[in-house]
Formats: C-alpha cells, structure tokens, sequence
C-alpha cells in the first residue's frame, strides 16, 4: 500500500526529522510573525471578521444594515429577511468567533498564522507517512518557502485554516487506510468535513477519501474496516450536513455563492485561456522551479505505487482543474491561493522523487544525494522567499493603515458615532469598533451607480445582483448635487439624533470639503464646518459639526 517498512525501519531517524520539523514550524511562526499586524481591511476578510464577530457576540453571523445606504461589504448576501450573511460557508466564521469569544477581536488576527505552521507540520507527517522522514523534512521546506504561502500566513482570511484542515485530514486519512484503527477515520472525516464548510471547493476531496474507503475495505469486506468507513461518512457529513441546513435556512440555496451566479461560473473557455496562467504561477509563486519535478515525481510515484498515486492525483487534479476552469483569475497570490491545498501531494511527489535511490555505490545514496536533494530545496526556497518578500511587505503596509486608521478614529469617536470615507479604511474599522454606523462615499458616485444599472444579472459577479438593482433603483436618476445633498441629510440626521459625524479621506482631498458647500447652504438653510481631528500617514479625519442650526 504504501512505505510502511519506512515506518517501522528508521525509529531513531524520525525522532531526529520530528524534531527537525517542529524547529523548521517555529523558525516560521517567528521570521513571519515580523510581519504580523492584527488588522486588515479587504473585502474577503472583512466577510470573515465581521460575521465571527457578530456570531460570538449576537448568536447570528448575519446582521440588519440600519438603512440602505450603510456600509455592507461587497462579499455579503442580502437575504429575503432584509438580513445580510456573508456568501462564504461557516467554518473560518466558527473560528474567528472562538477567537473573539477566547481573546477579543485581537485573537481572531492569531487564526491564519497558527493554522499555517500546524499544517506546515501536518506536511511533513503526511510525507513522512508514505515517502520517509527525509523526504517529508524536503517537502515541508518547499512548502514553507512557497511565496503564496508566506504571503496567506498573516491574512485573517480562510487559506490557512483550509491548509489545516486539509492536510492533517488526509493524513488521518492515509493513516487509518494503514492501521485501520476507527479514531483515525472520524478524524480524518471530520477534519476534511471542515475543509469543506471553509472553502466549499474542498469538498472535492470526497474523491480520494472515497477512492481509500474502497481501498481500504477490499475484498472480503470485513466488519472493522466497514465501521471505520461508517465513521469516516459520518465525520465529513456532520459539519456538511450542519453547513446545507443552514444555507438552505438563511439563503434558500445550497451555497451563498448561488445568489452571485459565481457558483456555475466554470467552463471549458476559462480553462484554456488560464491553463498558461496557473502552471505561470505555480512555476513562480506556488512551488519556485520546484513545481516540474513535483509533476514528475507524482506521475512517477503513480507509476510505481498506483494505490498512493491514484489518492495523490485525486487529491490535486480536481481542485487544479476546476480554478483553472472559473472566471476570474488575475496575474498575483490573489488567484495562486486557491491553489494552496493542492501544493502538499504536489510537494510529496517532489520528495518521492528526490529521495528515490540513485544507481551507484552507497555512500553515493547515503551522502551526496541527501546532500545535492537539500541544498536544490534550500536554493529554490531562497528564491522563492525573495519573491514573497515585497508581498509581504506590501501586505504589511495595508494591514498597519487599517490598524492606525481604526485606532486614530477610537482615539476620539464615542459609540454611535458616524463616518464617511472610501470604503477601504472603513472596512477594518467596521470589525475594530462596535456601535459606529459607516457610510462608503463610492456609492454615492454617478459612475458607479450607472455601472450597477448597466450589470447583467445573470453574469457571475462578486456583488450579488439583487444587492445591485437594488442600490440602482434608489439612486438612479440623481446628478452630482443630488447625490451630494443625500449625504449631508444624512449627516443632518445623524447631528439631530446627537451622534457625532466624522469625515475619513485622504489627506487633503478636496472633494471631502464639499459637505461644507456655500452654495447649498444658502439653498438648504443648513451649514456644516469640518475640523480636523486626526492625521495618519497619507489620511486625515475630519469632524463634521453644524455651522447653523439645522432644520
């Protein structure tokens, strides 16, 4: 079945990789943790913060907006309750709201990064289990030098908690193919029954962990491996079964990517047109100048070992083709991270291959080819850590704006208070604060309101069509004046109700100083003042008082 001689012939050796292993997961978890920034402010994550906020404070994942021009991310779902769920399944929802119940909004920062080193680890076991300790120290080192990966470990979104989920999963998976024993396959069905209600894609491993309940149970079926079987159905469909009720609760579909059309979004004419695109980057940004000895060495091993290889290949081939085939796809990690659970049978058939004895003498096998295997990972891994290093960077810069934008608008805003601003540094600010009610001036632009009315409602869209009709349909019609008078009733309204108003715009923005207009001043018989209160890099934020009274 696999190398169990590995197993029982090197007890000595995989004590050392073991703790090889956990010394390469730590030197991880630190060099990364220097780009650690507890914030974000982008669309998926401010799905994922949000609705786990709110699950571990209301109960609910979903929320009611206060009225139809708030703030509400692109990735949420308006229901036909009114109430708003974020399109994603539940399972990195579950864990940002054990997070905040466990810690505060703080924790949930802790998810991705602590996920992501355990499944660095879970790597190397599942190598370790079918290649060797060896090879499974070669692939862990590939994995954790993948750029892709590095620049997924500090993003509160749900690519390292799917890394987890995934590997250790199938790692149960292969082990109770191996023993047999029934706790192995609960929790190996479990593990990758939460794969699948945090990334739905994931539920495509249902192929290889159908294909090892058949292996495994052979002819003549015997009773143990039917029970482990039993478990292993059981444990995958309790959190799928709990995942479909709830969709089919809250959206009345069997996925919230229904309502955006994105779910059907695959086809024959995406695939060839990103075909060059993935297997790019793969070659760059998945697994540096590994990636072809990584396709080698799996359909080699599927050559020698075709039990193994038909598990490895169901596990990789699926996922690869169907991102391949999907609508959107762009030339960064952005698209490279759906591929991020595929990358450890890829990695496996690079250690298979790596660590396949070489014909000569043996000191040839026992010295140079361990020696020549590590220093190409090691090389390839510098390359590859170079190219994530302006990523990381990059995302570093992003997450410390929404941080010192969230703490310059705590530093003086009160509860209840309101905010207008692009809706970039709201989005964080959504999640850091608790009672503001925010306002993204994008919506209240002509061109983006024509380009609401002028969407295809039955093309794939991340915004949910009926989200989009139905913004078109209140503001459609209105010229710049109009618009701009809508927002400064709603400023008057929040002054008449003793909230305070606060402007958020880039430092110096002339356009912001317009809800202090002469013109419709004069016209409304209402002014407005705007005073600056705070200034970060790049950004300042106004307070909007009233400069008569109102009415």
């Amino acid at each position: 079945m696999m190398a169990e001689e590995l197993a029982a012939g090197e007890p000595a050796r995989r004590r050392l990789f073991l703790v090889l292993a956990l010394a390469a997961a730590a030197l991880f978890f630190l060099v990364t943790h220097h780009y650690w920034v507890p914030a974000d402010s982008n669309l998926d994550e401010n799905a994922y913060l949000i609705s786990g906020k709110l699950l571990a404070r209301t109960g609910s994942p979903g929320f009611a907006p206060p009225d139809p021009y708030s703030l509400v991310g692109m990735m949420w779902i308006t229901t036909p309750s009114g109430r708003c769920y974020p399109k994603y399944p539940l399972g990195q929802t579950l864990l940002v709201a054990a997070a905040v119940k466990a810690g505060g909004l703080r924790a949930a920062f802790w998810i991705s990064p602590v996920l992501m080193t355990l499944g660095l680890l879970g790597v190397f076991l599942l190598v370790r289990e079918a290649v060797g300790s060896f090879a499974g120290l070669l692939a862990m080192l590939a994995m954790a030098t993948s750029p892709v990966l590095l620049a997924e470990t500090n993003d509160p979104d749900s690519h390292g908690a799917v890394v987890f989920f995934t590997t250790w999963g199938m790692l149960l998976l292969l082990r109770w193919w191996r023993t047999g024993k029934l706790r192995h396959a609960a929790l190996a069905g479990l593990l990758l029954g939460l794969s699948a209600i945090t990334r739905y894609t994931e539920g495509l491993l249902l192929l290889p962990l159908g294909i090892v309940a058949l292996l495994a149970l052979g002819r003549p079926w015997d009773r143990r491996r039917l029970a482990g079987a039993a478990a292993l159905a059981a444990g995958w469909l309790l959190p799928v079964g709990l995942q479909t009720a709830f969709n089919l609760r809250v959206f009345h579909r069997l996925t919230g990517y229904g309502a955006t059309n994105e779910s059907t979004a695959f086809g024959l004419g995406h695939l060839a047109r990103h075909a060059g695109l993935v297997l790019r980057q793969l070659f760059f940004l998945g697994l540096p100048l590994l990636f072809p000895l990584a396709v080698l060495g799996l359909a080699l091993l599927a050559w020698r070992e075709r039990r193994l290889g038909l598990v490895l290949w169901a596990w990789a081939l699926p996922g690869l083709l169907l991102y391949a085939a999907y609508y959107w796809a762009v030339d960064d990690v952005a698209y490279t991270r759906f591929f991020l659970t595929l990358l450890p049978p890829l990695v496996l058939g690079m250690a298979w291959l790596l660590t396949r004895p070489l014909p000569g003498p043996e000191w040839l096998r026992r010295r140079i080819q361990p020696a020549l295997g590590l220093a190409l990972v090691l090389a390839c891994g510098a390359y590859g850590v170079r190219e994530a290093l302006p990523i990381l960077r990059g995302v570093q810069e992003d997450q410390t704006l929404a941080r010192d934008t969230a703490a310059a608008a705590l530093a003086v805003a009160p509860a209840g208070s309101v905010f207008f601003g692009p809706p970039q540094p709201l989005l964080y600010l959504q999640y850091a604060s608790d009672d503001y009610r925010l306002y993204g001036r994008n919506m209240f632009l002509p061109q983006v309101i024509e380009r609401m009315g002028r969407r295809d409602p039955r093309a794939p869209n991340p915004l949910q069509p009926e989200r989009a009709r139905a913004l078109y349909r209140l503001l459609k019609g209105r010229k710049p004046v109009g618009l701009l008078r809508l927002q400064r009733n709603l400023v008057a309204d929040a002054l008449g109700q003793g909230r305070r108003v606060f402007l958020i715009q880039p430092a110096g923005d002339e356009p912001g100083t317009r809800f202090a207009s002469p013109d419709l001043d004069g016209r409304d018989g209402r002014g407005f003042a705007l005073h600056p209160v705070a200034r970060w890099t790049g950004w300042e934020m106004l307070e909007v008082t009233a400069a008569r009274p109102l009415g």
